[in-house]
């Protein structure tokens, strides 16, 4: 955040082109010139929510009902609990969907001896 202000400050301020500025602080000349913009219509230089698609785990009760399943189960195989949350939460996700969310979760794979 602080980068984008200092940023927009040199070329705003000091009247340093957008290049020079984008060179000063390592920022592409688009994007010094997307901030300068961003703070001339009046806008909030905060970063904007990337790309992609959300994540489909984001409700809490699928969350709770992974943990609660992880408890319940802690043996199973990722199959077995991609399987599990098709059937009880109706949830379509593929192994590494859930292995990335159960990392989030700070679950590892050791199983009991």
């Amino acid at each position: 955040m602080d980068l984008r202000e200092r940023a927009v400050a040199a070329v705003i301020i000091e009247g340093m082109s957008q290049v020079a500025a984008g060179r000063r602080y390592g920022l592409d000349r688009s994007s010094v010139g997307r901030f300068v913009r961003a703070w001339r219509a009046g806008q909030v230089l905060e970063p904007t929510h990337g790309s992609g698609r959300p994540k489909k785990l984001r409700l809490a009760e699928h969350r709770a009902a992974l943990r609660e399943h992880l408890q319940a189960e802690p043996d199973l195989d990722l199959a077995a609990r991609v399987e599990h949350l098709q059937k009880s939460e109706g949830l379509s996700l593929s192994v590494s969907t859930l292995w990335r969310e159960l990392r989030a979760l700070g679950f590892t794979r050791k199983k009991r001896r």
